[in-house]
């Protein structure tokens, strides 16, 4: 998915880790929240109107929220790798 960076939120911790979330207007898709786990992939420099591509896993939480999380490198489970491209520096 690729689109603008348009809004970046704090850094939140959570059982699973610390987590950069941000909203990106997605081309043709409208607005998507990307949950990056920087415990993983290490924090990254993030700002409102960068563009970005972002490969992941999407979800769906049956209350309405939904997004891409998963945007890591991985060694369990069968998820696929995933990554954060911001202005064309790669964060895995």
């Amino acid at each position: 998915m690729c689109g603008t960076v348009v809004r970046v939120s704090r850094l939140r911790r959570s059982r699973s880790g610390t987590h950069r979330i941000f909203v990106v207007a997605a081309d043709g898709a409208g607005r998507v929240t990307i949950d990056a786990n920087v415990d993983v992939m290490g924090n990254f420099p993030i700002r409102d109107g960068e563009q970005t591509v972002v490969r992941g896993e999407y979800y769906y939480d049956g209350s309405g929220r939904d997004g891409v999380h998963w945007t890591h490198h991985t060694d369990r489970g069968t998820h696929p790798p995933g990554y954060v491209e911001l202005d064309g520096v790669t964060y895995r």
